[in-house]
């Protein structure tokens, strides 16, 4: 797992550069909502892109965490556009841009060197047991993110080298 020494800025992090010299101005408040209406589209669309390629790779449960996101971004967008749309009527929002593979893989990639065990599915109340390590319920599994990366295909973890016991008070 790659650990970071510092907390991520712009200068120090792979995924603010996709824009190369971008520049954030302040404008009038009407300005603005349109800055982020562009911005939160375009966010969404990445998010649902990173969210095809988790899935992908067998990462559901970061697919739907992306999914999650997108949706909150298109929450945004739709109040934000309804203020524009009172301010200046006939707005139109702006359609959501493609995105590139070269910037959603650095956004998963960045998330996935992130994570060296994934906990991979919802949990199942009437699966719920208090004997497995690590899952809350049978349907779950365990991912080794590593081993899947490197391998293309699910490898499941497995403890090998510690012993964890349940705390007493369960």
């Amino acid at each position: 797992m790659n650990l970071r020494d510092v907390i991520p800025t712009a200068e120090n992090s792979s995924n603010f550069n996709v824009v190369p010299e971008a520049i954030t101005e302040v404008g009038t408040t009407l300005e603005n909502l349109k800055a982020a209406v562009c911005g939160e589209t375009g966010a969404s669309a990445k998010y649902a892109a990173c969210a095809v390629a988790a899935k992908e790779q067998g990462f559901d449960q970061i697919a739907r965490l992306f999914e999650a996101t997108s949706a909150a971004e298109q929450i945004h967008i739709g109040l934000e556009a309804g203020v524009i749309a009172e301010m200046e009527p006939g707005y139109e929002r702006p359609a959501a841009p493609e995105a590139e593979g070269i910037a959603t893989d650095l956004a998963v990639g960045d998330l996935l060197d992130a994570i060296d065990v994934l906990v991979d599915g919802p949990f199942v109340e009437s699966r719920k047991s208090l004997e497995l390590k690590w899952c809350g319920s049978s349907n779950q599994r365990l991912i080794d993110v590593p081993a899947t990366r490197h391998t293309g295909s699910v490898t499941l973890w497995r403890p090998t080298d510690f012993n964890l016991e349940k705390p007493s008070n369960w």
